[in-house]
């Protein structure tokens, strides 16, 4: 099941129909296809940083924000970035079998990293789990 919506107000004429693809849904739930486009909607008018309908579901908008705010923090942390070290092998026109070892050790390493972080924030907010704390 997929469908298209339309949720924001066009600009001179610039409505663009996004497009949704439905990968489950659960019978359980309750809820049919018409409610699903209703809810889809309804989620558009959700986005905290508009006064206005966004063109999609604001989940999708926060979660690029926060891909985003991910990704400047890793080059903050590793300046020389993956990205550039992966195209400047593109650029060589080699499939160098060393240049894919140093990119995979590069990405375990950052993967590595982000994992002992997480599990530093996992034990702080373990300890102030029920505490009646405001930042």
């Amino acid at each position: 099941m997929n469908f298209y919506l339309v949720s924001h107000q066009g600009i001179k004429g610039t409505s663009v129909p996004c497009h949704y693809h439905v990968l489950h849904l659960d019978e359980r739930l309750g809820i049919g296809p018409d409610d699903l486009q209703q809810i889809t909607y309804d989620i558009c008018h959700l986005y905290p940083r508009a006064d206005k309908t966004v063109s999609y579901a604001s989940p999708a908008y926060l979660a690029d924000h926060v891909c985003e705010r991910g990704k400047l923090y890793l080059e903050a942390h590793y300046p020389s970035g993956i990205d550039t070290a992966s195209l400047a092998g593109a650029s060589n026109g080699s499939d160098d079998s060393a240049e894919d070892a140093r990119l995979r050790a590069m990405v375990e390493e950052r993967v590595d990293w982000f994992n002992k972080s997480r599990d530093k924030v996992v034990k702080i907010r373990n300890q102030h789990q029920g505490l009646m704390t405001f930042c």
